[in-house]
């Protein structure tokens, strides 16, 4: 899997937000939670009163959202080159959520950095 370029993942996440109406971005500052699979973050999500306040990042970055990980990537057993370049994509487009202000849920952060945690 090729890098994608900054100005393409600006442009994917710019587009997603117009599509979702802007539901879960702050103009101060975005915020990426990062839980393990399986610790609720979908169910917290779904039990927030409208305006939702964060998203989750499989609603993003999944199927129905962006494509960049749809549920089909765990139909087959991956190297480790795949894995590597696939989830620093995703944190690629999670580190563009937050710089476009969205709070986010995720699991997606296997290589981040304690200073992406960190608030500006």
């Amino acid at each position: 899997m090729d890098a994608k370029p900054k100005s393409a993942i600006t442009r994917d996440v710019s587009q997603w937000i117009s599509r979702s109406r802007g539901i879960g971005v702050h103009p101060t500052r975005g915020l990426v939670i990062l839980a393990p699979p399986g610790s609720g973050k979908t169910h917290f999500v779904e039990q927030l009163p409208s305006p939702k306040e964060f998203v989750d990042s499989d609603e993003v970055l999944g199927n129905r959202g962006l494509g960049i990980h749809p549920s089909s990537w765990h139909d087959r057993v991956h190297t480790l080159e795949e894995e590597t370049a696939h989830y620093r994509l995703c944190e690629a487009y999670l580190t563009e959520m937050k710089e476009q202000g969205l709070w986010v849920v995720s699991c997606k952060g296997f290589w981040l950095d304690a200073s992406y945690l960190s608030s500006p």
